[in-house]
C-alpha cells in the first residue's frame, strides 16, 4: 500500500471570501465531525486548514487521482455552487509537502512572511490529532513544515520590516514620540484596523482611549483589550489630551478639521501628532499648517510597508532554495521510512534462519559450545546483512519509483518466497 500526500483547497488567490464562506462556516462549526464528512473515501489521515483566507484539506490515500477528484467534488457541493472545479487547486506527494513548506514560511500569504499562519498551521494538526484523524505522516509532514519555517526565519529576514498599517501607523508615532509607554494614545474607529492599532499601542505600554460613532462597539472592543473608551461628542476634548489622535474609519467625511485643531490647541506648545489611516481620509490635509502639530497619512505608512514588503520578497528567494532543500531532505527520509519494513523483513528472515538452524544443533552441543555458535552466527549474519541493508537505503533516497527494486531485493533474498513456505507449515 502506497500512502499518498493529497491537498485540496481554496485561498485569496483562487476564491472571494464569499465564495469560501459556506465551506468556512461548516469547517468552523461544532457540529463538524472530520471523521464522519470523509469516512467513505478511503483517506488514512487528514486534517483541515481554515484561515480567514484559506481553507485546506490535507489527506493520506493511497488513490491518488480518486481522493483529489472527491475532495475537489466536496468543494464544490459543501459551496452549495459558490466554488467551482476552476477555483480549487489540489497537490500530490512532494509537490503538496513543497505546498505546505511555503504556506508555513509565509510565501503563500497575503503579506509575505507573515508568521501568524505557523501557528495557525500547529493548531491545524494539533486538532487533528486530538480528533485521531492524523497520525505519522502528517505528524511528520508539519513538523517538518515547521522545521523549514524556523530555517526560513532565523537565516533570513523574510519576517522583518513593518507591513500591516497598523504596525506602521504605531511604527510612524515611535519615530516623532520615542516610546509610547505611558503615552496618551486616542484610536478613533473601533473596527478591523482600529483593533490593531490598539492591541499595537497597548504592547507598547500606551494608555489608550477608543472612540467610536457607535460607543457600544468601543465598549466591546476597550472589555476585550483593556484599553478604555468613549463617544464622539467627547472628541475634542479626548484630542486635546492625547499625544497621538489615530483615525481609522470609514466616515466619508473628515472628522478632524484645521478649523477645530486651532480651536482646541490654542496655546499649546507640545507637539502633537495625527495619523489618518483611513480611506478617504478622515483628516482635513490642512492641519499640518498648524504650528507644533504632525500630520501623517497612507502615504507615509505605504511608503513604510512598501519598502518592508520589498525587502522581504528579495528575501524570499533565498527562502525558496531553503524550502528546495528541505523538500529534498523531507523526501529521502520519507523513502527511508518506506524502506524500513523490507529492512525488517530480511533481517527477520535471516534471524529466523538462524534460529532454526540453531536448534537442530542444539541437542548434539553441550550449553557453553551452544552459546559461543549462537554469538559467533548472531556475529556473522549482522555482518552480512550490513551491505544489503546500507543498499537498501541507498535506493530508498534514489529518485523514481523503487518499487520493483524493493520487489528484486525480495526475489533476490527469497523473501517472498520464505514467507508462503511459512504459511504452508502452518
Amino acid at each position: 500500500m502506497n500512502d499518498h500526500l493529497i491537498i485540496a483547497g481554496v485561498n485569496f488567490k483562487t476564491a472571494s471570501l464569499k465564495q469560501m464562506a459556506p465551506v468556512s462556516a461548516l469547517l468552523s462549526g461544532t457540529d463538524f465531525n472530520i471523521k464522519n464528512e470523509f469516512s467513505k473515501l478511503n483517506i488514512s489521515e487528514t486534517a483541515t486548514v481554515l484561515t480567514c483566507n484559506r481553507i485546506e484539506i490535507y489527506a493520506v490515500a493511497d488513490d491518488t487521482e480518486s481522493t483529489i477528484s472527491n475532495l475537489t467534488d466536496w468543494f464544490v457541493e459543501t459551496s452549495k455552487g459558490t466554488l467551482t472545479e476552476e477555483n480549487i487547486y489540489t497537490y500530490k506527494d512532494m509537490n503538496a509537502a513543497q505546498h505546505l513548506f511555503t504556506v508555513a514560511c509565509g510565501l503563500d500569504s497575503m503579506i509575505i512572511g507573515e508568521t501568524e499562519i505557523t501557528g495557525q498551521l500547529r493548531m491545524s494538526i494539533d486538532d487533528a490529532l486530538k480528533k485521531g484523524t492524523a497520525a505519522k505522516t502528517l505528524t511528520n509532514l508539519f513538523n517538518h513544515a515547521f522545521k523549514t519555517s524556523n530555517r526560513a526565519r532565523n537565516e533570513t529576514a523574510i519576517d522583518k520590516g513593518v507591513t500591516s498599517v497598523a504596525a506602521a501607523a504605531v511604527h510612524l508615532g515611535e519615530r516623532v514620540m520615542g516610546e509610547l509607554a505611558n503615552r496618551s494614545c486616542l484610536v478613533i474607529g473601533a473596527g478591523k484596523t482600529g483593533e490593531q492599532l490598539v492591541c499595537h499601542l497597548l504592547s507598547n505600554g500606551a494608555k489608550v482611549v477608543i472612540a467610536n460613532r457607535t460607543v457600544q462597539r468601543a465598549e466591546v472592543l476597550a472589555g476585550r483589550t483593556g484599553a478604555s473608551f468613549s463617544n464622539l461628542e467627547n472628541l475634542k476634548e479626548l484630542i486635546k489630551s492625547a499625544d497621538i489622535t489615530f483615525t481609522a474609519t470609514a466616515s466619508s467625511n473628515p472628522l478632524i478639521s484645521k478649523n477645530m485643531i486651532e480651536e482646541i490647541l490654542k496655546g499649546h506648545h507640545s507637539i502633537v501628532q495625527f495619523i489618518d489611516v483611513s480611506n478617504p481620509p478622515n483628516i482635513e490635509q490642512e492641519i499640518k499648517d498648524v504650528p507644533n502639530i504632525i500630520l501623517n497619512t497612507l502615504d507615509d505608512i505605504n511608503s513604510i510597508t512598501s519598502k518592508s514588503i520589498k525587502k522581504r520578497e528579495g528575501e524570499a528567494k533565498i527562502v525558496n532554495e531553503i524550502i528546495k532543500q528541505e523538500v529534498e531532505l523531507y523526501n529521502s527520509r520519507k523513502r527511508i521510512i518506506k524502506a524500513s519494513p523490507l529492512i525488517k523483513q530480511l533481517r527477520d528472515s535471516v534471524e529466523q534462519l538462524r534460529l532454526d538452524e540453531l536448534e537442530k544443533q542444539r541437542k548434539r552441543l553441550d550449553d557453553n559450545t551452544f552459546k559461543e555458535l549462537e554469538q559467533i552466527t548472531s556475529s556473522m549474519f549482522s555482518k552480512v546483512l550490513h551491505w544489503p541493508t546500507v543498499a537498501i537505503r541507498e535506493i530508498a533516497t534514489e529518485s523514481g519509483n523503487n518499487d520493483q527494486d524493493f520487489e528484486l531485493v525480495k526475489k533476490l533474498f527469497g523473501l517472498n518466497r520464505t514467507e508462503i513456505e511459512r504459511q504452508q507449515k502452518k
